[in-house]
């Protein structure tokens, strides 16, 4: 499942280089419906880690033991990334400047609600990612707390709760300054608080990050619905196709994708009998 995540969002990257460069309107046409794979591939990745960290969690681990292997998985590969850009963006004379580098540095540039820090980062715009994933680390151990006071049978309610909070989050994003504008979506430009609340603001996307721990603790507490791996794949298509035709783009950054995702995610380990 990483590796459809992932392959999700080469595809597209692989559309935004491809589309503006063929001058066909069938090209077009696909890259609408290929573009959302990259923001939806991520909302995977969210839902995923939650999952899978509270499907694995060990009874006899501690914080600083969990938060040690996290920081071992992220922080050495990290390193090597922003000072191989950095050094990069040295040779060929693109400014290296506190902005572009100590926010990236320490995962904190998703926090900042500004496009100069958060896409000119010295590591790429594509480690804002890491910043929410850490931020979800450090949160982990309490959130594992509150997911296991639950009780069973309340959990899909939970579950459902979370899952609309997260569609609510793009009518919250309209309530931001519409100005300025974004560019760079194959749908056009949309404002960036606007985006950046609903894709980049760690805080909004932990949404995702629980939504996972809670379905992992369904299938755990034997509450899972025996759904089928084919009817969850079928809902998250259909779902995917919902927001590309008929929503604006904003809904492809989550919405109610995050809950079908989640059902695939549990439909793919839960218990076959």
């Amino acid at each position: 499942m990483r590796f459809v995540a992932a392959f999700m969002v080469l595809i597209c990257y692989i559309t935004v280089v491809v589309v503006p460069r063929v001058q066909e309107p069938w090209v077009a046409s696909v890259g609408d419906y290929l573009y959302p794979a990259g923001p939806v591939g991520v909302v995977f990745f969210f839902v995923l880690s939650g999952f899978v960290l509270t499907w694995v969690a060990r009874p006899t681990d501690t914080k600083r033991l969990f938060w040690r292997r996290r920081l071992v998985k992220i922080y050495p590969n990290h390193l090597v990334t922003l000072a191989v850009v950095t050094v990069l963006m040295l040779v060929y004379g693109n400014p290296v400047t506190a902005a572009n580098t100590l926010p990236t540095l320490f995962l904190v540039q998703s926090r900042i609600p500004s496009q100069r820090v958060v896409l000119n980062s010295a590591s790429s715009a594509a480690s804002w990612t890491l910043a929410c994933e850490l931020l979800f680390y450090l949160c982990f151990p309490a959130l594992l707390l509150l997911v296991r006071l639950v009780r069973a049978q309340r959990l899909w309610l939970w579950t459902r709760g979370i899952a609309v909070a997260i569609c609510v989050m793009p009518f919250v994003a309209w309530l931001l300054p519409d100005t300025p504008t974004m560019a760079g979506s194959l749908a056009g430009s949309i404002p960036w608080w606007e985006k950046w609340f609903v894709h980049y603001f760690p805080i909004v996307r932990a949404l995702e990050f629980v939504l996972g721990m809670l379905v992992a603790q369904i299938v755990l507490s034997g509450r899972w619905i025996r759904l089928g791996l084919l009817p969850a794949v079928v809902l998250a298509l259909a779902s995917y196709l919902v927001i590309v035709k008929m929503l604006p783009e904003t809904f492809s950054q989550s919405s109610g994708i995050a809950f079908f995702l989640a059902l695939v995610i549990a439909a793919a380990t839960a218990p076959r009998s």
